[in-house]
């Protein structure tokens, strides 16, 4: 997926069977993969990969048959096409419309999008197609050079002088000239989108721009392997604890994915990442096991997926096709034999809300829920039009909160703790989010709760321009200026915030006793 990390490595990967995947697909039956390339990272897509294998090269959406090689290739991915280095010859095939020259004794290849350059006896030379508004043609003076390695419109080498960069100058992704280190003959570069990182005797030195911790190096042990992940943007290390990656998002651990959707239910957790749901927790194995059986089946399935847990079950709505949710898992007998409500597409935004055993959308400017209805929170009012706008309803423990065009903020379901009854103070609710027992709004006032407080979950702190709530089981938690704030039960430390997290969070969900964000 397009911003997580994967690694090849012989001592991780299994020797047959292996699965790679680039960009939204995903490619099986390779078998005893020695060397890895998926398109460079200066490529605007990231469907373009290669493997070697004993059987030979295998390629994905690359056209043209691959030459023959021996077991010394080293091969490079463009846009379109594929460059192989094998026995002091270069060779390329797929949608490469440029002619190679005559290199002498070639040591070393790096490709880009539209162009490759090699390193050989004359030194680096870099021809292209001619139709990128970089120019990397014009290489600086270079002194005795060792190595070559692109980066994103851009190439570098390395010579007993330092690292020397060049490609177009006026491109915003050029990285800054650094305070060069000299590298040795065993060092082992790669160029991101506007850093550089070097590996040389179990140590790692990166330059260039940091605008997103680029260059904050995590402490590693014995690192023994540098790469970059799809983004360009972070940097990735195999060393003796695994794979550790630093850069935007990852908390200097493992590269995290960019995600559709993220929910944090009763004791587990799901995540959409293009047309892929994947669940882990206590109860995650009915999830996943109706996920390869039930809705989704096992296949490639092409979406952005909104996603709710209940107790022991999912629900999933497709935002680009509009398709009915669907249910899954177990505990859910109701849900499962619900009959699949459409979706409404005069709105911009589908929306689906699940509770412990119950869920809800929206239909015909109606709220539809459906499930368990032993406290009345699946009879939500008839005959009024709810505001159809993200976080507009919200289905709770047993339940239900939704903002409506003429009667404003409601709530139905059980009211043991007060969590269905809306306090008379609520101005012009723009939020609501059901939890466990209780309730949460964000009004003209900011945000405010009612319900069930055993754990101070109601005890509002000080917020500034809050505008993402979720009321978890017995905490809850809110986006404003300064990040995410939570509050109440602490117990499994559901409310402390990683410091690593950071102000811009695009995804929030507070489940039964664990919290979950998306940073952007």
């Amino acid at each position: 997926s397009r911003n997580a990390a994967c690694a090849f490595h012989e001592a991780l990967s299994p020797t047959t069977g292996t699965w790679a995947s680039t960009g939204s697909i995903r490619w099986s039956g390779l078998e005893n993969v020695s060397s890895f390339a998926f398109a460079a990272p200066d490529s605007d897509s990231l469907d373009f990969a290669c493997a070697i294998m004993p059987s030979g090269i295998k390629c994905l959406n690359i056209d043209g048959e691959p030459p023959k090689i021996s077991s010394s290739a080293v091969i490079g991915v463009g846009k379109g096409y594929a460059c192989v280095l094998d026995q002091k010859t270069v060779k390329c095939w797929g949608d490469n419309a440029f002619k190679l020259p005559e290199f002498k004794n070639p040591k070393k290849i790096a490709v880009g999008t539209h162009e490759i350059c090699v390193l050989d006896d004359s030194g680096v030379t870099c021809p292209g197609d001619g139709i990128s508004d970089i120019n990397l043609s014009q290489v600086p003076q270079l002194s005795e050079p060792t190595d070559v390695f692109m980066g994103l419109a851009y190439a570098c080498a390395s010579d007993k002088n330092g690292v020397p960069c060049w490609g177009n100058p006026e491109n915003d992704f050029f990285p800054p000239k650094p305070d060069i280190p000299k590298p040795k003959e065993s060092t082992r570069f790669f160029a991101g989108r506007t850093h550089v990182c070097g590996l040389t005797n179990q140590k790692i030195e990166c330059w260039g721009d940091n605008n997103r911790e680029q260059l904050v190096i995590p402490k590693l042990i014995n690192p023994r392997a540098l790469f970059l992940d799809s983004s360009a943007y972070q940097s990735c290390a195999i060393d003796d604890t695994g794979v550790v990656c630093w850069g935007p998002d990852t908390g200097n651990q493992s590269a995290l994915v960019s995600l559709d959707a993220v929910s944090a239910g009763y004791g587990n957790t799901c995540i959409s990442n293009h047309g892929h749901i994947k669940c882990w927790g206590k109860g995650s194995e009915a999830i996943n096991r109706g996920l390869r059986t039930g809705p989704k089946q096992d296949k490639e399935v092409r979406g952005n997926f909104q996603i709710g847990l209940g107790s022991n079950f999912a629900c999933s709505l497709n935002v680009e096709d509009l398709s009915p949710h669907s249910c899954w898992g177990d505990n859910a007998s109701m849900i499962l034999e619900s009959r699949p409500l459409p979706i409404d597409t005069s709105y911009d935004i589908p929306m689906l809300s699940v509770g412990y055993s119950h869920a809800c959308n929206v239909y015909s400017s109606s709220l539809r829920c459906f499930g368990s209805n032993e406290y009345g929170q699946s009879t939500p009012p008839r005959n009024v039009a709810v505001v159809a706008t993200p976080d507009s309803f919200s289905a709770g423990g047993h339940h239900t909160c939704a903002i409506y065009n003429e009667k404003g903020l409601l709530c139905w379901g059980n009211d043991k703790f007060g969590q269905s009854s809306v306090p008379k103070n609520i101005k012009n609710a723009r939020r609501v989010s059901a939890g466990f027992e209780h309730s949460c709004a964000i009004d003209d006032e900011g945000v405010k709760c009612w319900g069930r407080n055993s754990e101070g979950q109601t005890n509002v702190p000080s917020l500034k321009n809050p505008r993402l709530l979720r009321a978890g089981g017995f905490h809850t938690c809110a986006v404003d200026d300064d990040g995410v704030k939570c509050w109440g039960d602490n117990r499994f430390k559901q409310t402390m915030v990683p410091k690593t997290l950071g102000k811009k969070i695009s995804k929030l969900s507070a489940g039964y006793l664990h919290t979950c964000a998306a940073a952007e």
